[in-house]
């Protein structure tokens, strides 16, 4: 069975004021961390397969990396940073 078509942009813009919230106290915990919080990397891990792109197999370290940054990305947009 194919994906559906994802709309990304839908998403985001329905992603709750709490979610938002949890997503940027999940960023504050792994951004520039040597050991980011585990818990925290697995919500945005969540957030961005719910949301973004459900393919997303975040298996390496440079995966992690891009989850954070785009996060951080996204709520600069947001105008939470």
């Amino acid at each position: 069975m194919p994906f559906k078509k994802m709309d990304v942009n839908e998403n985001l813009r329905n992603i709750s004021q709490q979610e938002r919230d949890n997503i940027k106290l999940a960023v504050e915990k792994t951004w520039a961390k040597m050991r980011p919080d585990t818990t925290s990397l697995n919500y945005l891990y969540t957030m961005f397969t719910n949301n973004v792109d459900e393919t997303f197999k975040g298996n390496c370290s440079r995966c992690k990396k891009r989850v954070i940054t785009y996060w951080m990305t996204r709520l600069k947009s947001w105008g939470m940073r």
